[in-house]
């Protein structure tokens, strides 16, 4: 799941102008939700990230992974504004680390917010 996310994140970065990417652990469901962060989503909304996504996730089925299936899909991709407050959290959070690239945050809180479990990727 990591690494997809991961790989999805790049792809999405190469042709969009993202400001973060993140997994979030969302308890009231039991899931994880692989958050991209645009300034665009404000202006123009989601739809491009989401066909872009969409188009990552079957070229990475197809090709890449030899028509295995993704540990995830396109339900679990969730673009947000960079505006958004969980941008903030996670951002001081990375920043108490040291570290802006890479880390996990558990059972944590920042500005107020307390985060169960995310893996940041890029803030």
């Amino acid at each position: 799941m990591v690494k997809v996310g991961e790989q999805l994140v790049l792809w999405l970065e190469q042709r969009l102008p993202l400001t973060a990417g993140f997994w979030l652990y969302v308890p009231e469901t039991n899931t994880w939700r692989l958050v991209v962060v645009a300034p665009q989503v404000r202006e123009q909304g989601t739809l491009k990230i989401y066909q872009e996504a969409q188009r990552a996730l079957m070229q990475f089925k197809n090709h890449e992974r030899q028509n295995a299936d993704l540990p995830f899909s396109l339900p679990d991709v969730y673009a947000i504004d960079d505006r958004q407050q969980l941008v903030g959290t996670l951002r001081t959070l990375a920043e108490r680390q040291g570290r802006s690239t890479d880390l996990r945050v558990s059972r944590t809180t920042a500005n107020g917010h307390f985060i169960e479990d995310a893996y940041i990727y890029t803030t």
